[in-house]
């Protein structure tokens, strides 16, 4: 058997500043790791912070994005409300308008009748009343239409 002593002196002697070195290194490559670890750690921590702050402004936008779209709704409805009020006065003029109209129109032939001689002045009358006429049923039909439109587009 060898001696202990002999195991030694084969194998070559480190020196105290090697060992010194290497323990500095160690120490400092311990230290890098707890720096990098923290680092890692922090990143993390700002990573969960982050996504919670998206997934509360997500959150957010999806509310308003709702908001918006009940409130694009109820401004729609609310005018289509008005637009009907305002076409249903229209209509009763325009109904009223014709109604006089096509009163004058009678009375002016029963004019010309009674009186002959109103005849120039009455056929100017008569023409006028035509075309007021004439305006106010077309004012008639285009307020149907579009509430018959209106109407479809409430149905889809």
């Amino acid at each position: 058997m060898e001696s202990p002593t002999k195991f030694n002196e084969d194998r070559p002697a480190e020196p105290e500043k090697e060992r010194e070195e290497e323990h500095e290194e160690d120490e400092e490559s311990s230290e890098e790791r707890d720096r990098l670890l923290k680092a890692i750690a922090n990143i993390r921590a700002d990573t969960d912070r982050l996504r919670g702050q998206i997934q509360a402004e997500e959150a957010v936008y999806e509310r308003v994005k709702g908001d918006t779209e009940r409130l694009k709704e109820e401004t729609e409805r609310m005018n289509n409300e008005h637009t009907r009020r305002e076409n249903a006065e229209m209509l009763e003029t325009c109904k009223r308008a014709s109604w006089f109209f096509l009163v004058t129109l009678s009375f002016n032939e029963w004019l010309v009748q009674v009186r002959p001689e109103t005849r120039e002045k009455v056929d100017e009358m008569n023409t006028w009343a035509r075309g007021k006429l004439a305006e106010y049923e077309e004012k008639r039909m285009d307020i149907e239409a579009f509430e018959r439109d209106l109407a479809r587009e409430e149905d889809v």
